[in-house]
């Protein structure tokens, strides 16, 4: 058994590319509008593909709401800070992440995310090293030009697949049918270039949760893959007895609005060590920094 759980991720990544799709909505192309506010914003064309001498660490609006939280990996120390914001961007949302490595180094990612339905439209990230210079970039798009396995379109409500879980936190919050006990929802993050997952979320209680920020009435939000998904010839009996084993994770959100993201606990990828990150606080930039107002 043990043998088996070490290799279920990496068969979980492989039966991906196989995964069934529906046909998709979704525009062939990005919209000029978007294309022109990310200019403005001087994430593309510039600044975010550079080095971060050129000035690529974007910085929050002034009233805008900046959550901080701690990373690391459970049973250690929290090693990484992450800031996250939501901004407008025209008729859509960019949320940004800027997250530091208390050994140095700085992750910096960000999405388009349409404020009218689920998905996103573009996603990038990029990780520097100490000094400042580029690791690792990756820019992704929703598009119809490019075809599932079998020649389909991906879902509408698609996200990429990232070293920080391919989407924000909140849109796991976003997908869920209502904010309360017996809530559920379902999104989809692309594992493979020709193929996706499903990822069924549903809400498992209220609970009482201490994080650095205070103590919180909490929503439970648990994710997993969606086992029939990517093996839709397996007999329902088989896939029962493999569902115990795939890997669940925990999102923690307030349970009163405006549902803030509190904590988070699971394996944010194919395999890895657990991890745990937590809200420290939040502010509102350009003004005084201020705990979270529902905190017991």
């Amino acid at each position: 058994m043990k043998n088996f759980l070490s290799i279920l991720p990496l068969a979980l990544l492989l039966f991906a590319s196989f995964s069934r799709a529906a046909d998709s909505g979704s525009p062939e192309t990005l919209p000029a509008d978007v294309v022109h506010a990310l200019q403005s914003r001087g994430l593309i064309g510039g600044k975010l593909t550079e080095d971060m001498a050129s000035g690529g660490i974007p910085a929050p609006p002034a009233g805008i709401e900046v959550a901080e939280t701690r990373a690391g990996r459970i049973g250690a120390e929290p090693d990484t800070t992450l800031k996250d914001w939501k901004e407008p961007l025209g008729k859509d949302w960019l949320n940004i992440r800027i997250t530091r490595r208390d050994h140095g180094g700085c992750d910096i990612s960000y999405w388009v995310i349409p404020a009218d339905s689920l998905g996103c439209l573009i996603y990038v990230y990029k990780i520097y090293d100490k000094s400042g210079r580029v690791l690792r970039s990756e820019y992704w798009t929703h598009t119809n030009e490019l075809k599932t396995a079998s020649g389909k379109n991906f879902p509408p409500a698609l996200y990429p697949y990232g070293p920080d879980g391919g989407m924000p936190a909140s849109e796991i919050f976003r997908s869920l049918n209502t904010p309360a006990s017996g809530g559920n929802g379902t999104l989809y993050t692309q594992y493979t270039p020709e193929g996706y997952v499903i990822l069924d979320m549903w809400v498992d209680g209220v609970e009482d949760v201490t994080v650095p920020a205070g103590k919180f009435s909490a929503l439970h939000v648990m994710m997993r893959p969606n086992l029939e998904s990517f093996l839709p010839d397996w007999p329902s009996f088989a896939l029962k007895m493999f569902e115990p084993f795939l890997p669940k994770e925990s999102f923690y959100f307030e349970a009163q609005p405006p549902y803030r993201f509190l904590k988070f606990e699971g394996i944010p990828g194919a395999a890895g060590p657990k991890v745990r990150s937590e809200l420290v606080r939040y502010y509102v930039a350009g003004k005084a920094q201020a705990v979270a107002s529902s905190a017991n």
